[in-house]
């Protein structure tokens, strides 16, 4: 009497992304066998996942002749980077630099309200008008993820307009935050 031996299939998982960052989709898709049967539920070729956490699926490719063969693929899931993002000053006159500064990244992009792209960090900036920047920092793992910082720009009249004539003395500089105003004109200034 003959036996027939049929050979079991070569059954293998391919991933669009075997790493994602945050709970992104990924599609699955099995080879090597005449049907398949994953076992999160799906009987189709390819499925597509979204893993909360790093996660194995695992697959049966099943032959032509009912040989069985199960084949796992890995997917890892990295968390976003928790990017924050400051400046040295909340409030600025127009025109005058301010350092912006992110954390938790490895490289930034900063994105103005006014679409104004600086790369780098920190960066100096110099707006003439109230801006909100959106700092996009990535970290090694190529993940993304975003923080916003909003300066409030004002008019900040210098000592030029306000002195048609005679002088006005500002001392000591540096300070420490207090500071001696003298003029010549006798009126009251506020």
């Amino acid at each position: 009497k003959t036996i027939a031996v049929a050979l079991s299939p070569n059954v293998n998982i391919v991933a669009d992304n075997a790493a994602v960052c945050g709970s992104k989709p990924v599609k699955l898709t099995a080879v090597g066998a005449s049907s398949y049967n994953w076992a999160h539920g799906a009987n189709t070729a390819f499925t597509i996942v979204t893993p909360t956490a790093t996660t194995t699926y695992s697959v049966y490719g099943i032959s032509a002749e009912g040989c069985a063969v199960m084949a796992t693929q890995q997917i890892v899931v990295n968390s976003l980077p928790n990017i924050s993002a400051t400046s040295n000053f909340g409030q600025t006159c127009a025109g005058q630099s301010v350092i912006l500064t992110a954390s938790g990244g490895s490289s930034y992009q900063w994105l103005s309200s006014s679409s104004n792209l600086f790369v780098g960090n920190p960066v100096s900036v110099s707006p003439q008008v109230s801006t909100a920047y959106t700092v996009t920092g990535t970290d090694a793992n190529g993940c993304s993820n975003t923080a916003m910082v909003a300066l409030e720009v004002n008019e900040c009249t210098g000592l030029g307009e306000n002195t048609a004539t005679g002088f006005v003395n500002v001392f000591p500089n540096p300070n420490n935050g207090f500071f001696t105003v003298q003029s010549d004109n006798a009126s009251v200034k506020t």
